[in-house]
This record gives structure tokens, sequence and C-alpha cells, in this order.
């Protein structure tokens, strides 16, 4: 029975081998893209104090509208794909 049961996760494993492996880069990915997003937000937010002290604010935003555009692309193409 145990034999089986070893046999049978053997063989999960071997199967399932490459949606792991597609799992595990989509999710570095992911992660790589969302720090870059974690970091441009506090890198804005950062300038902002920076612009309302010098009175600059509109031209500020005007920048951050253009975020879209820019990170829309971060995420990964397999991670857009799978959210239907």
């Amino acid at each position: 029975m145990t034999g089986l049961v070893f046999l049978s996760g053997g063989g999960l494993i071997l199967i399932l081998k490459k949606k792991t492996s597609v799992a595990h880069e989509t999710g570095e990915e992911l992660s790589e893209a969302m720090s870059n997003l974690y970091n441009a937000v506090s890198e804005h937010l950062s300038g902002m104090k920076i612009a309302k002290s010098y009175g600059t604010e509109a031209h500020h935003v005007d920048i951050s509208e253009d975020w879209p555009s820019r990170f829309g692309t971060c995420i990964p193409m397999r991670f857009k794909l799978r959210q239907r």
C-alpha cells in the first residue's frame, strides 16, 4: 500500500512539473512587476511632497496620468490572460 502511494505521488510530480514551473515563473514576473509599480508609486508620492512645496502639483499630476501606458506592460502577459 505504501509503495502505491509513493508511485502515485511520484507520477503526480512528473505530470505536474511543467505546470508548477510555469506557475513559479509567472509568480516571479508578477512579483517583479508589482515591486516596480510599488517603487514608482512611492517615488511619485515623495516627489508630490516636494512639488507641493514649490507649487508645481499640476505638472506632477500630468506626469502621473501617463502611468497606465508605462506600467500596464509590466504585468506579465500570462497573468493577464489568466484573469478572465
